[in-house]
């Protein structure tokens, strides 16, 4: 129940992120009367980076150092889990797999699902593996410190306890 509801809670947060930035400047409109100076140009949004996302570093279910940029140019899926959920986790991957299933082949070979496991002291590289391979031979788990793990979830908007 309670990654069911951290589940909601990031995904909450990160709609009204998404709302937040594309929402109008509305602070410096005026009252549209006479005499009124007419509002200033619209502001360019900043780059979606800037608001969520960015660089990060950690360990993939084969031992090997993993940097947001081992997936530039791929289609990837960040999913923040954990490998002893009960049922939200299962469920989640398993309906990216029906996802990947479903694109072009072409889409397909540059899809890449991957679990970033917010339980390190349980979620080793060997038992993250099984787990996505389970769902996916294509999908990465990926794990790190708790430290790791807490700078990359804030990064992209994800919350969690851990179990």
């Amino acid at each position: 129940m309670a990654a069911r509801r951290a589940v909601r809670a990031a995904a909450v947060a990160l709609a009204a992120l998404c709302l937040a930035a594309a929402a109008p400047n509305v602070a410096n409109a005026t009252n549209g009367g006479a005499g009124a100076a007419a509002p200033p140009p619209p502001r360019k949004p900043p780059p979606l980076e800037a608001l969520f996302g960015g660089p990060f570093t950690l360990t993939d279910h084969n031992g090997r150092t993993v940097t947001d940029g081992t997936f530039r140019g791929r289609f990837t899926l960040l999913y923040f889990g954990y490998t002893f959920c009960p049922d939200v986790c299962p469920a989640t991957l398993a309906r990216v797999r029906e996802v990947r299933a479903a694109l072009p082949p072409e889409d397909a070979a540059r899809f890449t699902g991957v679990l970033v496991s917010v339980d390190p002291a349980r979620d080793t590289p060997e038992r993250l593996g099984q787990y996505v391979e389970f769902f996916d031979p294509a999908f990465v788990g990926l794990t790190g410190s708790e430290d790791e793990l807490e700078d990359i979830a804030r990064r992209y908007g994800a919350q969690f306890v851990i179990p």
